[in-house]
C-alpha cells in the first residue's frame, strides 16, 4: 500500500473565515474533523488550522497563513 504525503496548504491573507466555513461544511462532503478538542489551534497557539480526514484516511491540514484574517 502506498501513502501520499503533501505539505499543508496555506491560505492567503483575509481567508480565516473561509477556513472556518470549510471546517463547518466538511462533514457533509465526507470529511471527518480531527483534533476537535483543540480546533482551530491544534497545531499550536499561533497556528490556525483545520485538520480533516476522509473515508480513505487521507488527511489534510488547511492553514490560515495570517492570524489577522481569522474570525
Amino acid at each position: 500500500m502506498s501513502r501520499f504525503s503533501a505539505q499543508p496548504s496555506g491560505f492567503p491573507r483575509g481567508v480565516g473565515g473561509i477556513l472556518e466555513q470549510l471546517w463547518r461544511l466538511a462533514p457533509s462532503h465526507g470529511w471527518a474533523h480531527l483534533h476537535t478538542d483543540r480546533h482551530p489551534f491544534a497545531g499550536g497557539e499561533r497556528h490556525y488550522a483545520a485538520f480533516l480526514e476522509d473515508a480513505e484516511r487521507f488527511k489534510v491540514e488547511l492553514v490560515a497563513s495570517d492570524l489577522s484574517s481569522v474570525p
